[in-house]
């Protein structure tokens, strides 16, 4: 297999992308470290997942279907690896099966969602990270989705249960089966609100029990929760509910939205796309969260891609003529809908943005001027100004920052002789590392307790060529970053 990683410094670029990204050293210096206390501990359920699973697997291997083909082996089998968080160095690396989207961790294991491959079914597995050896894995009907875990419990999402794991012994505390497969599922400190076709379900974390539900959604298919307000779409109608009155707030119909289009709220206001009818080029619409009120709706706006407490982003066709860009962002204030910037761009939305948070976006869309690299902008959400400029023939998907004081930017470069996975790991402008490892980045990596852990997905060589079987890669929601490489190996 060969070395999986290259170390690299990281140069002027790379500090200058982390002194764009609007966190100081001295906010850093004062940042709080990880923390992985738990929460109030479970009561055990009398529910029981009757799906079978493998019960002793410490110091033996993950189960893995056959990969053997007449034209194919594999050239790089799917991997975890521990990166050192100090220096980016490999510690160890094990192979496991195919892997999905989602992992996660607490302060002794990595929990490793596994996806269908080959016969084998889609599932869950752990990983002592002290002694590398698998824990436990089971077995689902359908793919993790959400995964999340302290001490006591392992929750996990799937397209028709929420269920609750010991993390230790992997064995089922309780399991709330629903009768139709969730639409949305949002899990909160102690609530996972669950939305299928009939019904928005609060079901308890303790002992998986429905606490209370609202059942008269009708094919509802989006969800959003701010505060104590959750709002759901079924159709043209958008529905609040309180969460403490657990009653009723308001309900209206819009025939202007768009079936199954995306849904968002904040503190003051709930945003859902409009229809091509009333919005050929795209269009989007706002109600007050406390009342219903529609505040504003804005046509021709192309389709958010970010929603914040302040603007939204959207991209649209651009309206200038060759030699210009083909397509423009667009910045609009949340209050009104009133235009506040735009920014010519090669790509749309959703095929540029990295990640965003409130007053910062990084783009990476294709070099208008230089065949086969990106450029890289990190723009000023606010205004629309360019804060820096880069490019660079590495490719991004995303950056994850739910890691305590540490930003983690990552994504996958696909190349012909198989793909590289970019990882990097920054805590200052002035410090931090950066790795590539081969297979490429399945999932957003997870910092653990002890290091960073990287999935990567199998390669095959098939016929002298090679094929690349990777799992989706799910970028965070919050802020992204890409950088170019400063040194190459």
């Amino acid at each position: 297999m060969g070395k999986r990683r290259h170390l690299a410094a990281l140069g002027a670029t790379f500090a200058l992308l982390v002194a764009a990204c609007a966190t100081s050293d001295s906010q850093l210096a004062n940042a709080p470290e990880l923390s992985l206390a738990p929460r109030p501990s479970t009561t055990v359920g009398t529910s029981v997942d009757p799906v079978a699973f493998p019960g002793e697997l410490a110091d033996a291997s993950f189960i893995r279907p056959d990969t053997s083909a007449d034209t194919c082996r594999s050239s790089n089998p799917a991997h975890a690896s521990l990166l050192s968080a100090r220096s980016g160095e490999e510690l160890w690396s094990v192979p496991i099966p195919e892997p999905g989207n989602i992992s996660t961790a607490n302060e002794t294991s990595a929990f490793i969602g596994l996806r269908a491959d080959r016969g084998q079914a889609p599932g869950l597995g752990a990983l002592d990270l002290a002694t590398k050896a698998p824990l436990w894995q089971r077995f689902f009907e359908t793919a993790v989705q959400q995964l999340q875990v302290n001490k006591e419990q392992l929750l996990v999402v799937t397209r028709d249960t929420v269920r609750s794991i010991d993390p230790v012994t992997g064995e089922d505390l309780w399991v709330n089966d629903s009768q139709f497969d969730f639409d949305n599922v949002i899990l909160t400190a102690d609530t996972a609100y669950a939305l299928d076709s009939v019904s928005v379900r609060a079901i308890s974390l303790t002992n998986g029990r429905v606490v209370w539900s609202h059942d008269n959604i009708e094919r509802g298919d989006r969800m959003s929760i701010s505060g104590n307000t959750i709002t759901v779409a079924a159709g043209t109608r958008i529905i609040a509910i309180d969460i403490e009155d657990r009653k009723l707030l308001w309900e209206v119909d819009d025939a202007d939205r768009i079936g199954a289009g995306d849904l968002w709220s904040t503190p003051t206001a709930v945003f859902y796309e409009l229809s091509p009818n009333v919005a050929p080029g795209g269009g989007v619409a706002a109600l007050n969260l406390n009342t219903g009120e529609r505040l504003w709706a804005a046509t021709n706006t192309g389709t958010p891609a970010f929603v914040g407490t302040s603007h939204l982003i959207t991209s649209k066709a651009s309206e200038e003529p060759p030699p210009g860009e083909p397509f423009v962002f667009v910045g609009l204030a949340a209050a009104t809908g009133e235009e506040l910037w735009r920014l010519n761009s090669t790509t749309q939305v959703f095929d540029g943005v990295v990640g965003t948070t409130e007053n910062q976006i990084v783009i990476s869309d294709p070099h208008p001027a230089a065949t086969g690299y990106s450029r890289l902008r990190l723009v000023n959400t606010n205004t629309g100004g360019v804060r820096w400029q880069s490019q660079s023939n590495q490719q991004f998907q995303g950056a994850e920052f739910e890691l305590g004081p540490f930003v983690a930017i990552y994504g996958t470069t696909e190349r012909s002789n198989g793909d590289t996975g970019n990882v990097s790991l920054v805590r200052s402008a002035k410090t931090g590392w950066s790795t590539e490892l081969s297979g490429g980045v399945a999932q957003p990596p997870v910092l653990t307790s002890a290091g960073l852990l990287v999935v990567a997905p199998s390669q095959f060589s098939c016929i002298g060529r090679v094929v690349v079987d990777p799992a989706p890669v799910i970028g965070s929601a919050v802020l992204g970053a890409a950088t170019e490489r400063a040194t190459r190996g």
